[in-house]
Formats: structure tokens, C-alpha cells, sequence
């Protein structure tokens, strides 16, 4: 019924099809996810997930630990593709790589796996290279492509049923041919790969460890916390969902709850922003809300082997995303660091250890300085998208977030910037930033709480928050001041539209004259 061939001396496939047999094997994927077999592709028999395995006591994943080490993986190119139709990818290696256009029909997001991109449309899963575009496999599927990994050697995917039901989990050589195929009733996460070892996230709280050479589950991970993520950071392997879980001796514990565990301070933004969608749910083909508005973060783990790890923050920060504002944030307390505005609403980003990398609708990516919000970088895609996929971790330059000796703006004025922009969708955000602006020492933070109170053309609702803190001020009489000398030589032709009552009020409270 089908046999492997060389197609352009590239990859192996399955021979053309005619018309009928194409849709007998279709109507036969619409009950799992992919006809993936053939080519020397492995079967694994049995119930490779199943619910029956108990492990109470921890003594088969404490076991497991003490056996595995994972070898020191290769640097992972920092990638950028963008979305920019139902059969259009564009893409470059970061920062500096030529830009590439490929074409095949999409009905996912594509997936970064190591240097590859993973794809699915018309029928097909294919993957191209991440720095040049070029393709290096393509096999039939169908279904929802939920997340994939590479470790240099083994291409892992995750792919949904066309009915929600089931996952398929395929094992890939560089050539096409898989390895090892799980077809499973369970909800299969983004999976992690090392040394033939897959991590596999299911059902939101169970993380199987996979032997792809063996076809067998080895340990498994029970968590009291959601978990549809598994991915490496350096040799350490991370667990999560909205929340990090290490993987170390201590996670034995987890599905008591307890485990090394971090995650964000527990501050609350407009439209209830989280940090990842959930593994379990294949992303859409174009950015949605939850991309326009999200949370970035970079978790590290320090320690080794399979030692107790630490967990934290990189620079002890985090960023939201909202359209096409930015905001860095402190990671111990949820407290505002900066504020950068862009000119077109953001589709999504990713943090790295010293920025954060966005990416608009134009097609352009942006390197912010976590720790002062400063573009330290621009690249772009050559073309407007729809949706983009990032990878741009390693730390920057030095130069790129000198701050000051680049002319940094203060966060006063960052924050003015930011409540300014005229977009109604972005009036909750406002009027907390007004509240920033508000909990900030100085004239500076006066003058811009002023200017907003003063501005004819700011939503009413801002403008009446701004006045309120002003009559509230104790700090920054000096803008207080200028803002009544102002007011007082303004004409009957020209009133001032600056909040008299509420200036005349902080003025009286500090005993000012």
C-alpha cells in the first residue's frame, strides 16, 4: 500500500496516492491523528501512558534519576518565523541571518524543535531548517500540532486528533522515518527529548519518561500542580504550565504539592494575561489574545545532575505584553520597572536572560533591555505576519542595556508614554500605570500625573483617575507649583484645562504658598 522513495534526494516519503486512497486514509485519520507508519517507523504496543502504573513511594523515578545524566545538548540556533497566511512562513536566524519565505499549506502554528521548524497543513508534517528555510522532511498527518523538540539526533512531536481525543507522539530521525509512534487516549503536551529519553506531559498532570529505543515508560512524574510543558534549560529538564517545577530529587514530592517550584508574583492585569497557554491545546494559526497579551519570563535552574536545583528569575524580572505596550515588572514583588511602546500592537514574545524579544504585525523583532526597556536591538522578517515564533535567549552585549550612557529615559516618563497611547482596549492597563505614576517620589512623576490630568485628549476616565492622585499628592511641589503659575496666566480665550481644585488641593497639603 505504500513504500519509502528518494524525493530530490532529501528525506523519504510515502509514494502519490490516488485520489480514493488518499481519502479511505484520511477518514481513517479523522479517528486518531496521523498514518505516520511505514519508512522503519517503530510500533509500541501495549499502554504506553497507563493509568494503571503506580509508583506511590517515588522508588521507580527516584531509581530513574540516579541512572540518567543527560549529555551536554548543542547550542540551539536563536530563530524567529513568522506567520504571514494560510500558506506562507518567513523566517531568520538571530540576529543576523538571511532572511526565508517558504510555502505549503498551514493549519497550525509551526513549532521550533532544536534548529528545525515543524509544520502541518495539506495534509503533511514537515520540517524545515531554522536558518535557512530549507526543507528537510515532509510525511503525512493530520491533526493539531501541539509542540515538538529536537536534541541533534531525534525529532519528538506532539500532535492532537482532528476529534480532541486521542495524541499521537512521533519519533523522527534526520531522514523522515520514525523511529517510535505512541498513539495514545490521553492529551500529550509539548514534549522534551534527550539521549533517546522523551518527556512526555499528559493529561496536565503526569510527565512520563519514554524509552524511544526500548518502547517503554521508565518513570513517571505525578504533580499536584498543572504541568503541559517539559522543555531543557542548559542540563536542567523544567515542568510547567503557568508555574515552573524542577526536575530533581525533590519532585518526588510534587504530587503532594511539593517539589522545587517558582513561580510569578501573584499581581493581577487586565484580561488575566498568563505566562505560556497551556501545553494541552494546540496554539492557532494566527496570534490570538492570548498572544497580544501575555506574560514573558525566563526561568533558570542552578545546581547539576540530579541535585536539589534552585530556581529563579533571570534578572529577577518579567514582562507583559499587551498590544503594543510593554511592561518590565519585578519578579519578587510584581512591582513596574519600565514601560516601552511600539508603533503597532505586539503578536507575542519570548524572554531571554538579559531582554525580552517581541514581534509585531510588521514583521519586526525587538530586543528590550530587561533592565531598562531600551530597544537594544531591531531585525525583521522582511515581511508583514499574522503570528510569530521566537527563540532568542543568550544574553546580549553589554552596550545593549547600558541604560544611561544610552540615554535612558526615566520610568516617569516611560510610564506617560505608555498611558498616553490612544487605544480604548488599553484603558484598564492605563489606569493602573496612572497608579504607578502615582506610588513614584518627585516632580517628575508629578508632572506627568499633571499633563495627564491637562490632556483634552485622553479618555475621560484617565484624566479623572490622574486628577484624583493629584489631589492626593504630597511629593513634587515644584510641578505642583508650575502647574498653578500655568493655569493662572492661561487666557479667557485659552483656559487651562488643567484640574485646578485637585492642584489647589495638593498644594494646601504641603504647606506650599
Amino acid at each position: 500500500m505504500h513504500a519509502c522513495f528518494a524525493r530530490d534526494g532529501r528525506y523519504h516519503g510515502w509514494v502519490v496516492l490516488g485520489p480514493f486512497a488518499r481519502l479511505v486514509l484520511r477518514s481513517l485519520a479523522l479517528g486518531g491523528v496521523a498514518l505516520a507508519g511505514g519508512c522503519g517507523g517503530g510500533q509500541t504496543r501495549g499502554h504506553p501512558l497507563d493509568r494503571s502504573w503506580s509508583d506511590e513511594d517515588g522508588s521507580e523515578l527516584r531509581e530513574f534519576q540516579q541512572t540518567w545524566s543527560p549529555a551536554a545538548a548543542a547550542a540551539m540556533p536563536e530563530l524567529a518565523v513568522g506567520v504571514v497566511d494560510e500558506a506562507t512562513l518567513v523566517g531568520r536566524e538571530l540576529p543576523d541571518g538571511a532572511a526565508w519565505r517558504f510555502e505549503h499549506a498551514l493549519e497550525g502554528r509551526p513549532a521550533l524543535g532544536g534548529e528545525l521548524v515543524v509544520g502541518i497543513g495539506g495534509g503533511e508534517l514537515f520540517a524545515l531548517d531554522g536558518r535557512s528555510g530549507e526543507l528537510r522532511w515532509v510525511r503525512p498527518a493530520v491533526g493539531s500540532l501541539r509542540g515538538a523538540d529536537d536534541d541533534g539526533t531525534t525529532t519528538l512531536v506532539s500532535l492532537g486528533s482532528l476529534s480532541g481525543v486521542r495524541s499521537t507522539v512521533l519519533a523522527i530521525d534526520r531522514d523522515g522515518a520514525v523511529r517510535r509512534e505512541l498513539d495514545v487516549v490521553a492529551h500529550v503536551g509539548v514534549p522534551a527529548v534527550r539521549d533517546d529519553i522523551a518527556f512526555l506531559p499528559w493529561d496536565e498532570h503526569f510527565v512520563s519518561a519514554f524509552d524511544l529505543s526500548a518502547g517503554r515508560e521508565q518513570a513517571r512524574v505525578v504533580s499536584s500542580a498543572a504541568v503541559s510543558r517539559a522543555w531543557f534549560a542548559g542540563d536542567a529538564l523544567l515542568l510547567g504550565d503557568h508555574a515552573v517545577l524542577a526536575f530533581d530529587r525533590a519532585i518526588v514530592g510534587a504530587r503532594h504539592g511539593g517539589g522545587t517550584r517558582l513561580g510569578l508574583p501573584p499581581r493581577e492585569f487586565p484580561g488575566a494575561p498568563r505566562w505560556r497557554r497551556s501545553g494541552a491545546n494546540a496554539p492557532p494559526l494566527f496570534a490570538d489574545r492570548s498572544d497580544t497579551s501575555e506574560l514573558l519570563a525566563c526561568p533558570l535552574a542552578t545546581g547539576s545532575g540530579q541535585r536539589r536545583r534552585t530556581l529563579g528569575w533571570a534578572d529577577n524580572g518579567y514582562a507583559l505584553v499587551d498590544r503594543e505596550l510593554v511592561l518590565g515588572l519585578d519578579a519578587s514583588t510584581g512591582a513596574t520597572r519600565w514601560a516601552h511602546v511600539g508603533e503597532t500592537p505586539y503578536l507575542g514574545g519570548e524572554a531571554g536572560r538579559t531582554h525580552f524579544c517581541v514581534c509585531d504585525g510588521a514583521g519586526r523583532v525587538r530586543w528590550l533591555a530587561a533592565r531598562t526597556g531600551l530597544v537594544a536591538r531591531e531585525r525583521t522578517l522582511d515581511s508583514p505576519v499574522r503570528a510569530c515564533v521566537l527563540r532568542c535567549d543568550r544574553p546580549l552585549a553589554a552596550k545593549a542595556g547600558a541604560g544611561t550612557e544610552q540615554g535612558e529615559p526615566s520610568r516617569a516618563r516611560q510610564l506617560l508614554a505608555a498611558a498616553s497611547v490612544r487605544d480604548d482596549s488599553l484603558l484598564p492597563l492605563q489606569l493602573e500605570l496612572v497608579a504607578d505614576l502615582a506610588g513614584q517620589q518627585g516632580d517628575e512623576a508629578t508632572g506627568a500625573l499633571v499633563t495627564l490630568a491637562s490632556s483634552e485628549a485622553a479618555p475621560a476616565e484617565l484624566r479623572s483617575e490622574a486628577a484624583r492622585r493629584l489631589a492626593l499628592r504630597r511629593s513634587g511641589p515644584q510641578a505642583l507649583l508650575q502647574a498653578l503659575e500655568r493655569a493662572a496666566a492661561a487666557s479667557a480665550w485659552q483656559p487651562s484645562a488643567a484640574p485646578l481644585a485637585e492642584l489647589a488641593r495638593a498644594v494646601g497639603a504641603l504647606g506650599l504658598e
